[in-house]
């Protein structure tokens, strides 16, 4: 596992993002991915929805599934996708650094979300190149 850690605003080469919020009982994830739209270059999903508990990508492929509160929003770069994560959870942490933790798959984070060192993290980021 490596961990990168940027202060604002670093160009964030990332062909996706997995960005994760727990609020101390519940956790809400957005992710961000290469999109080539009209409007941006990425897309972001925010799911207003909690993350079910357990399989961390069960319950991301649940919420895809089942979620009818979900915001899709066309994004220039991943700095606008995590400006806009922190924005909708907790706008104070915008001003402070992020810390990415680079991933070769997103299967790797149900193994990384066992680790309570990250599990309790109030945002976490996964990023795959």
């Amino acid at each position: 596992m490596k961990k990168t850690i940027y202060q604002k605003q670093p160009d964030l080469n990332y062909k996706s993002l997995v960005m994760v919020y727990f609020d101390g009982e519940n956790r809400y994830i957005a992710h961000s991915f290469i999109h080539n739209g009209r409007e941006g270059k990425y897309l972001s999903i925010l799911y207003k929805d909690p993350l079910p508990t357990g399989d961390f990508i069960a319950g991301w492929n649940y919420l895809d599934d089942n979620s009818f509160s979900m915001v899709m929003i066309p994004e220039k770069n991943q700095e606008m996708a995590v400006e806009d994560f922190y924005a909708a959870w907790n706008p104070e942490m915008l001003a402070q650094g992020i810390e990415i933790i680079e991933v070769k798959g997103f299967d790797e984070v149900n193994r990384l979300m066992t680790d309570p060192e990250i599990n309790e993290q109030e945002f976490v980021f996964f990023g795959r190149k």
